[in-house]
């Protein structure tokens, strides 16, 4: 899964609870009133004509916070 918004041409990964993105973004949960501000929803598929978010696309990779630190 994903999470998109109308207003941005980004796309980020989802965790595995599909609550957070894998970045640390709030996801959107439909039918939920808030203020008005660039909310993001679950998608499917990768949007077409969106790139991926810099910073999932770091963590995914592993390059995240805890990369300096030993297992």
């Amino acid at each position: 899964m994903f999470a998109a918004s109308a207003q941005s041409r980004v796309f980020h990964l989802i965790e595995s609870n599909n609550h957070r993105t894998i970045c640390g973004l709030k996801v959107s949960q439909l039918g939920r009133a808030g203020p008005k501000r660039e909310r993001l929803h679950l998608v499917r598929f990768k949007p077409m004509g969106y790139s991926e978010c810099r910073h999932c696309s770091r963590m995914n990779l592993g390059e995240g916070c805890n990369k300096d630190f030993p297992d």
